[in-house]
């Protein structure tokens, strides 16, 4: 299924790495910044929806 996401969009996963009893899926890096160096101060509401 990961072959039919559209990168432009969607995180892709890269690999699913297991240790011991505990999972992490890698997912590619689109580029994108942090949400929370957005939210660290209130914004305007156009702006709030716009990345929500």
């Amino acid at each position: 299924m990961k072959d039919d996401l559209d990168g432009t969009w969607a995180a892709r996963p890269l690999e699913l790495i297991r240790e011991g009893d505990r999972a992490t899926l890698l997912l590619e890096d689109s580029g994108g910044e942090p949400l929370d160096l957005r939210v660290a101060n209130p914004m305007e509401v156009g702006r709030f929806l716009h990345l929500a």
